[in-house]
């Protein structure tokens, strides 16, 4: 997991989702290993569930970078962003 592909707001969530991530790959082995086809289909669905969850935080970070990329460019051309500024820092 890299720090920068997410908002300093969403690094603590980006975090724990990591970590169930591996969590739940562990989880899949295990149920892999006694044969649990449910709870292994059971686990592969909260998996995927927590992928989703850490792809949303990664697409945030990059609509706020585009939309700060946005507002730079934008207020080099003297375009007066001052309201559009203080909702993105």
């Amino acid at each position: 997991m890299r720090k920068s592909d997410y908002l300093e707001r969403d690094l603590k969530h980006a975090v724990s989702e990591t970590k169930c991530a591996w969590t739940l790959i562990d989880r899949l082995g295990l149920a892999l290993e006694r044969g649990d086809l449910k709870e292994l289909k059971l686990t592969a669905v909260d998996l995927l569930k927590t992928a989703d969850e850490i792809e949303k935080l990664r697409k945030r970070k990059i609509n706020n970078d585009q939309l700060r990329s946005t507002v730079e460019r934008l207020a080099s051309q003297g375009v007066k962003l001052e309201i559009v500024k203080k909702v993105v820092v």
